[in-house]
């Protein structure tokens, strides 16, 4: 192993010296989980790189944890003061940089190339920017949320029965660590002699229509359901933008679904945050999935919340920025905490005052919003299907191209077809079908019949499809009649542009 003639000078806050620590490293570290840990407790970096060029990955131990340390329980600490975000300086700045290491940020590092000789010194400095949020400084006096029915029936719940059960259905923003374990904590706070089974029920870019297809087995199976939260306007607006009837059908299916199994449960709605979803509201118009899921959460009394509304609110009173403090409508750590902000003021005002002297049913409408809402949705099982040709049954899927999955779609049962001219049918008793299905690289064009009908035609490839096999659900039909279909599937010749093959794996049929 050849020595790499490398000095660090490294000089930091908080550190128990002011003396630079000086190292000579031998070269390469080839890998970044064989580098050279630095730190000081807060501030850490990676140090590895081979040749001339030198990788410092970087991090913070207060920028991506949601865990409580004993700093923020202190009167002092609130988001204003925490808001000093430590950037680094370039060391060189106003310097002769032909002399010393250009910095360059790369993939979450600071990479350059160093000459014999030359010596690197990074310092932490304040960021000059501070923010005012606060989350009771409601930038246009009225709180976001509509409580409607309340949530007394969860409540009384908690308190009488000491026992809960609290679902959280939604895409990767409840998926990922974030909101959702900051309510948990909220809730065991709130009621510490609660025994509490959250079912973490968030599985990435499904909306609404998955959403309500999946409720019985990913939600329902695990008993009655006290307190369900879902959300979903990210993902319809990202997936289905132009078809509004199928965002109420998939958010009305999970409402009354869930109010017929228990007429007790109660529902707590949640519109996310996205681009798309700032940019109408500053034009004054309501986003079109934000809309249809409020038309549902007005016919059926649940609370909602609409964190996109006031995310954008709040960024136009400049408390803080999507760029260096929000992020992405996959939220920062910071931005969770909004979400979870607004949750718990929903809660204070939902949980004032005393309590119900006993639980009360919801009422169901009548009637659904729209006759074809997917509130009988249901997984059929993949032996329903008859295999006609070209089709095979894998009992643990697995992709050979090596790209991205989803867990709860790889290594389990599929159907799978990959040439044009394989075909399937399968028989069910409703009013509406489809199939769940992953969208890959490969995704193909199917077309299809129902009794013998007109062919149709659906391309399952979608924008995301190059580098991932994605869950994706197809509907077939949403309209029928009542009464028993047989669907058939045949795999197209033609295929779109952007895709390299004519594949279909089906993982659940969907039937309503």
């Amino acid at each position: 192993m050849k020595l790499l003639p490398l000095l660090l000078a490294t000089t930091l806050p908080f550190a128990a010296t002011n003396r630079p620590m000086r190292l000579t490293l031998e070269a390469p570290i080839e890998k970044w989980d064989e580098a050279i840990p630095l730190g000081n407790g807060l501030l850490g970096g990676l140090l590895w790189g081979q040749g001339k060029e030198l990788h410092l990955s970087l991090d913070r131990g207060d920028r991506w944890t949601l865990r409580q340390r004993p700093i923020h329980a202190r009167p002092e600490f609130n988001y204003a003061t925490a808001a000093q975000e430590p950037r680094l300086a370039d060391p060189f700045a106003g310097r002769d940089h032909g002399a010393s290491l250009p910095l360059e940020p790369v993939a979450g590092e600071l990479r350059g190339r160093l000459r014999a000789g030359q010596t690197l010194e990074l310092r932490e400095r304040s960021a000059a920017r501070t923010l005012s949020y606060d989350p009771a400084a409601l930038p246009q006096g009225r709180e976001y949320f509509t409580l409607r029915s309340g949530l007394g029936n969860a409540r009384a719940k908690f308190e009488r029965a000491k026992t809960g059960r609290v679902a959280f259905l939604g895409g990767s923003i409840t998926a990922m660590s974030g909101w959702r374990d900051l309510v948990m904590q909220d809730l065991r706070r709130r009621f510490p002699e609660t025994k509490f089974d959250f079912i973490g029920a968030g599985i990435g870019s499904l909306g609404s229509v998955p959403h309500a297809f999946r409720l019985g087995r990913d939600v329902l199976s695990r008993g009655p359901i006290d307190l369900l939260f879902v959300e979903a306007a990210v993902n319809d607006a990202s997936n289905i933008p132009d078809q509004p009837e199928r965002m109420l059908r998939g958010l009305e299916g999970v409402v009354r679904h869930a109010r017929t199994v228990n007429p007790l449960s109660d529902i707590v709605q949640m519109h996310f945050v996205m681009p798309e979803h700032m940019e109408a509201y500053r034009h004054g118009r309501v986003p079109v999935a934000i809309a249809q899921h409020e038309k549902v959460a007005a016919a059926y009394g649940h609370p909602s919340i609409d964190l996109a509304r006031e995310v954008t609110e709040r960024i136009a009173a400049n408390q803080f920025t999507w760029a260096d403090d929000f992020k992405n409508l996959h939220p920062s750590p910071f931005g969770h905490q909004v979400y979870a902000h607004s949750i718990a003021r929903m809660l204070d005002a939902a949980f004032a005052g005393p309590p119900s002297p006993r639980s009360v049913p919801h009422p169901l409408p009548a009637s659904p919003l729209d006759p074809n809402s997917y509130f009988r949705g249901r997984f059929g099982p993949l032996s329903d299907i008859r295999l006609v040709s070209g089709f095979t049954r894998e009992t643990a899927w697995r992709p050979a191209d090596g790209k991205a999955t989803r867990a709860g779609f790889v290594d389990v049962p599929a159907v799978v077809g990959t040439q044009a001219g394989a075909e399937f049918e399968f028989t069910f008793e409703g009013t509406g079908a489809g199939l769940f299905v992953t969208s890959g690289p490969d995704a193909g064009v199917i077309e299809f019949s129902v009794d013998g009908g007109e062919t149709r035609t659906v391309d399952t490839f979608t924008r995301w499809s190059r580098s991932l096999h994605l869950p994706w659900s197809v509907i077939l039909d949403d309209q029928l009649a009542p009464g028993r279909h047989t669907v058939r599937v045949r795999l197209a010749g033609a295929r779109n542009p952007a895709s390299i093959g004519t594949a279909l794996r089906v993982f659940h049929l969907l039937l309503n």
